[in-house]
């Protein structure tokens, strides 16, 4: 019997695979991106107006041009509008072009929020086939945006927010766990006192919050402050250690249910307070412990290897901070505090709707 090796035995396999592109040759390797800058003025006042939340998303499409889905993301910034409500985003890349997926042509989706405005959302106009120019740009850079100041009861304004789901879902895709995760940080580090506070981090024998900071995460890969909390946070769900976040505070329980699992309630795993506790390394406890050798080990010219422990230790003190930090952000969440499971969807998809809307 003849065994056929190619694509040639499936001659509709190799039309649908040229399908699954649009203008794959076409498409650039990598991408990168112009700087943004703009400014947001009041519709009625003309005034510039200030802390003005600001999101840029770069979008990736997969699949052919007429039959596209989500792809995910290939960069996404934030920051908040100045005193004069000017607000920029840096030039990128090059970035390099994750198989199978491609920029259309209205990147970046700008998302501008403030409370009491209307939400506003802006892009390059959408055109029908694929701008496959390596280096994106934004019609609105350099121009002025106005924003109106919402008129209407609080329900209506609830209502006119809820076109925001669509937009931040973009972002942070359709997983029905913890969506809070990758939403972006909105400038929480930025508005924190190890940013706005100079001084703090001088008290801790380490230099001013600057990305030239560099120290290892708990995989050794070299991270900034920020990007050791953010990992942190994002590390602290790896299983099993999810099934520690849950806390019934009327009953005093843990997360019921998870044999051959014996969990621990929320506080108890991420503060450690009462006793030590088996398996756990990255508590408020342990963060302690981890600063507490960061500043006392001693280094010098003799005692070079002491330094790389150093360093871990604040590494660790880090991301310890973001794995604490995300269950203060569990223990905001309904579902986390009911003891209701919501890692998957169920049949009739009441839970994972009911963690994005709650």
């Amino acid at each position: 019997m003849k065994k056929f090796t190619s694509l040639s035995a499936c001659p509709l396999c190799f039309i649908a695979l040229l399908l699954l592109l649009p203008a794959c040759s076409d498409l650039p390797d990598q991408y990168s991106a112009e700087a943004v800058e703009a400014w947001v003025l009041d519709s009625e006042t003309k005034e510039p107006l200030a802390d003005v939340i600001v999101v840029a998303n770069w979008k990736l499409h997969a699949g052919s041009l007429d039959g596209r889905k989500p792809g995910g993301q290939l960069m996404v910034m934030e920051t908040v509008t100045d005193k004069d409500g000017r607000f920029s985003f840096p030039a990128w890349g090059p970035k390099r072009r994750p198989f199978n997926t491609f920029l259309h042509d209205s990147d970046p989706l700008i998302l501008l929020f403030k409370p009491g405005y209307e939400y506003e959302g802006l892009q390059n106009p959408l055109k029908s086939y694929v701008n496959n120019d390596p280096v994106r740009r934004s019609i609105w850079n350099g121009k002025t945006i106005e924003v109106q100041s919402f008129k209407g009861s609080l329900d209506s304004y609830m209502n006119h927010l809820s076109s925001t789901d669509t937009s931040i879902r973009s972002i942070v895709g359709y997983d029905k766990g913890c969506l809070w995760k990758k939403i972006p940080e909105l400038q929480a580090v930025n508005n924190s006192s190890i940013v706005k506070e100079p001084g703090l981090l001088k008290t801790l024998g380490l230099k001013k919050m600057q990305d030239d900071k560099i120290f290892p995460n708990s995989n050794n890969k070299r991270n900034t402050i920020r990007e050791l909390v953010r990992f942190g946070a994002r590390f602290e769900d790896d299983s099993p250690r999810f099934i520690n976040h849950f806390y019934d505070p009327l009953q005093n329980r843990p997360l019921q249910n998870v044999s051959p699992f014996n969990p621990e309630i929320s506080p108890d795993w991420a503060l450690e307070d009462n006793e030590e506790i088996g398996g756990q390394d990255y508590s408020y406890r342990n963060a302690l412990d981890y600063f507490y050798e960061a500043l006392t080990i001693p280094t010098g010219f003799l005692v070079k290897a002491d330094e790389k422990t150093r360093k871990e230790n604040f590494g660790r003190t880090f991301q310890t901070l973001g794995q604490v930090i995300h269950h203060i952000q569990d223990m905001a969440q309904p579902q986390h505090v009911r003891l209701d499971e919501h890692g998957k969807v169920r049949v009739n998809g009441f839970t994972g709707e009911f963690t994005w809307h709650v």
